[in-house]
């Protein structure tokens, strides 16, 4: 089993060596949000999970790895997610 969401997201910033505010400012994401986050008090949302990973130099599938999220199985081409709606999706 993988770390919780808010821990990873944590401990990456902490290996890059970023604040709070400097990571503010890479991705546009409050600090005091971010700080929420990784305390566990608040879940991200979509928009929010995509702008963390880029302000820390990551994918969201080495998010979603990290924490042990597996990838849906491929059939054919298309992906077969049930019961995502993009917006409502919280990790």
């Amino acid at each position: 089993m993988g770390l919780l969401g808010h821990e990873f997201l944590k401990a990456k910033r902490l290996e890059l060596g970023l604040s709070l505010r400097e990571l503010d400012a890479r991705c546009g994401v409050s600090y005091k949000q971010i700080k929420d986050i990784e305390d566990g008090k608040a879940m991200p949302g979509v928009d929010t999970l995509f702008r963390l990973c880029n302000g820390l130099g990551i994918s969201i599938y080495d998010y979603l790895n990290a924490i042990g999220v597996k990838p849906p199985k491929k059939r054919g081409k298309k992906v077969a997610v049930q019961g995502f709606e993009p917006r409502t999706l919280r990790i």
